[in-house]
């Protein structure tokens, strides 16, 4: 059985292997980051992952 997770973090400070960091609101779906902003709303999240499918 397989299940989709979606995940939003809030203000995320992630370090990359280079070591620079990724800041902001972070989008995850199935283990993987799928966005990336300053800020993204909860309502823009949903609207992009339903149109993913």
């Amino acid at each position: 059985m397989s299940s989709n997770t979606r995940l939003l973090i809030k203000q995320a400070q992630i370090l990359l292997p280079d070591g620079n960091f990724l800041q902001g609101d972070t989008s995850l779906e199935n283990g993987k980051i799928s966005g990336i902003a300053p800020e993204i709303s909860p309502r823009k999240l949903t609207r992009l992952l339903t149109q993913r499918g």
